[in-house]
């Protein structure tokens, strides 16, 4: 459970905020700053990137980060921001401790930053981000449940990535996905661009990357429509055939399938109006 004195404050406006057993949902504004003091949170907490851009600078590395990046920061991880001339607006998850000491069980992950675009993590977070704007009576247990998920995804990817080598022909294929996912791609085109079975090869990408093919250019498409609902005006229906899909309908459907909620809620959800200061 969160104390009074264990919730760190975080610079910005707040714009909302949710307290539940386990995390402190907080949405913050920020204006552009150029750069702002080296420093650290008391707690574990996940900050997911709603709109605009901002770059975080960590010991060794920097991260650039645009809308749906996420970044974990261990407790009492160092770090500085640069917010750009956009603004940035911030969905900031603390992690109570007795939710971390699960999570430290589990794996390593919980001692080291680390950032996600997109995927899996990322519709996780629109869901959790969905509910924490919904606030009715038993949002509380329902922003639980979601955050526990938001995390669990989170590990899961990361132990996916601890196996042995991905094979040359298996990166070929992903790369090939990732380059003509807007295209009308076939299970065989795909292999023999690689060199190997289509049979081999399904069997071998779910292994490896936790999706079918047919899967990942679904989620690759989805990804691409958000972006667009998010930077651009354009009609749904035009984001639909411009992202591969056949019509409006079979858009609305499978982008509801894979995020939880329809094209026009995201957009909504995505870019909305000035919300109220919520005490």
């Amino acid at each position: 459970m969160f104390s009074a004195a264990s919730v760190v404050e975080f610079s910005g406006e707040t714009l909302r905020s949710h307290c539940t057993p386990g995390f402190q949902l907080t949405e913050k504004a920020y204006p552009e700053a150029p750069h702002n003091a080296s420093h650290s949170h008391a707690n574990a907490y996940l900050e997911v990137t709603l709109k605009g851009q901002y770059v975080l600078r960590l010991k060794n590395k920097t991260q650039v980060c645009q809308p749906w990046t996420m970044v974990y920061h261990p407790a009492g991880e160092v770090h500085s921001h640069c917010v750009s001339p956009v603004g940035a607006r911030i969905l900031i998850i603390e992690i109570a401790s007795q939710e971390l000491r699960w999570i430290r069980e589990c794996c390593s992950f919980a001692e080291q930053s680390l950032a996600f675009e997109g995927g899996k993590p990322a519709w996780f977070a629109a869901r959790v981000y969905r509910e924490f704007r919904h606030r009715d009576s038993v949002s509380p247990m329902i922003l639980e449940g979601l955050a526990l998920e938001l995390l669990a995804e989170i590990l899961r990817g990361q132990e996916s990535e601890g196996g042995k080598r991905i094979p040359d022909w298996l990166l070929r294929a992903d790369e090939l996905i990732r380059a003509k996912f807007l295209e009308r791609l076939t299970l065989s085109e795909i292999a023999q661009e690689a060199g190997i079975h289509p049979v081999n090869l399904a069997q071998e990408y779910r292994r490896r990357f936790k999706y079918t093919v047919g899967s990942k250019i679904r989620q690759l498409r989805i990804e691409h429509a958000t972006r667009q609902i998010q930077r651009t005006d354009l009609p749904l229906v035009e984001i639909a055939l411009a992202s591969g899909f056949s019509d409006q309908s079979s858009f609305t459907v499978t982008f509801k399938h894979v995020t939880g909620m329809t094209p026009s809620a995201y957009r909504r959800m995505a870019r909305p109006a000035k919300p109220a200061k919520i005490c």
